[in-house]
């Protein structure tokens, strides 16, 4: 007894298909510039502000041992 509705092996994606980019797709990427709106300017350069102020808090604490 066979399954009529089973797919067939070559209907069925493979794990490596569809989600593998050749170099060519992956250098198109890295060189396309990346416009983002003012707000995310801001919100990204608001988040490095608290970045550089967090590094620098935890710079002058003593180094954890067995921590």
């Amino acid at each position: 007894m066979t399954d009529e509705h089973a797919p067939s092996p070559d209907t069925i994606p493979s794990a490596a298909g569809p989600t593998e980019q050749g170099p060519s797709a992956a250098g198109a990427a890295e060189t396309a510039p990346k416009l983002l709106t003012p707000a995310a300017q801001r919100a990204l350069a608001e988040a490095a502000a608290r970045r550089a102020e967090i590094d620098q808090r935890t710079a002058g604490r003593p180094k954890e041992v067995r921590g």
